[in-house]
């Protein structure tokens, strides 16, 4: 690449972070400035490149200003997508079910994250681009591709795992080279691009769409089922020490009833003891209170 090369390429992509950093409402006018910008320096391939990008829909908007504001949040995503990717190569069964609960999480935290982050620059996401935001998470840990276009922060329309690769997706892109320069429309056809990108962004390939459906049903299947499999694991750790405490307990009424059988015996044992002691008192008392007599009787005779 030569130095006029890099420099066109330099430019091209910080007039790109720029335009997808600004707000939605922003896009199409700053978008036109930068081309005017680039005619007016001579650069007729940059401001044609510049002029065909796309305005994003809310829900990419959304995905790129989180890219920007938390990248150590879209690093987590990416990673556990890889994490996910080797366990399932290993057929490491137990790892999956593990990370399968755990991309549950991270893309329902990563949603929240990304339309706070749409709220704090005052733009409210609708349900429908939530759902979308949501898809095109599960995609970027799904396919290794889609995290590189995710990250790069210049999405143009949500994105979509069919389980064959990308699909749905329209990135920015790349710019052309000095040799190679295409002619685009003006700065009108532009923007009228712009006002027809909804319908250009639906997919046509009915068999994609019923894959992503598909597959977005497996992942919830899978992150579903790991999650009861997890909630049946804990039952069951709870049940066995139930069951080791009913046994323990079991065991020890039987020695109390064994301790209560000897105790009972001994006890009756006791009372007929004190049935003899309490005879054997009463004889011995009543020849007392005789003896006792016979002195009296004596002591009467020695004193007259």
């Amino acid at each position: 690449m030569n130095a006029a090369s890099y420099d066109h390429r330099m430019e091209f992509d910080d007039a790109a972070d720029e335009l997808y950093g600004l707000s939605p409402g922003e896009f199409v006018s700053r978008r036109n400035e930068l081309v005017k910008d680039a005619r007016a320096a001579g650069d007729r391939g940059l401001a044609d490149t510049i002029g065909g990008l796309r305005r994003p829909t809310l829900s990419a908007w959304a995905i790129n200003q989180w890219v920007r504001a938390d990248p150590d949040g879209v690093d987590a995503l990416i990673a556990l997508g890889a994490e996910l990717a080797a366990a399932q190569r290993r057929a490491a069964v137990a790892q999956v079910r593990e990370l399968s609960a755990r991309r549950r999480q991270v893309v329902a935290d990563g949603t929240r994250a990304v339309t706070d982050v749409a709220a704090e620059r005052g733009q409210p996401i609708a349900a429908g681009a939530v759902r979308e935001i949501t898809t095109s998470l599960r995609a970027a840990i799904a396919d290794e591709e889609i995290a590189t276009q995710l990250r790069s922060g210049r999405l143009v329309t949500a994105v979509e795992y069919s389980g064959f690769g990308p699909a749905g997706v329209f990135l920015v892109p790349d710019p052309v080279s000095e040799g190679g320069r295409v002619d685009l429309a003006d700065e009108h056809d532009a923007d009228k691009r712009d006002a027809e990108q909804s319908a250009d962004e639906q997919p046509d390939d009915v068999a994609v769409q019923a894959r992503a459906a598909a597959q977005a049903e497996l992942d919830e299947a899978i992150a579903g089922e790991a999650a009861i499999h997890d909630e049946l694991e804990r039952a069951r750790t709870e049940l066995h020490a139930v069951r080791s405490r009913v046994e323990e307990l079991a065991r020890r009424t039987e020695e109390l009833r064994a301790e209560l059988e000897r105790v009972d015996g001994e006890l009756r044992f006791a009372r007929r003891r004190e049935t003899t002691a309490d005879k054997a008192c009463s004889d011995i008392e009543s020849r007392h209170r005789a003896a006792a007599r016979r002195v009296d009787a004596a002591r009467r005779a020695v004193e007259t």
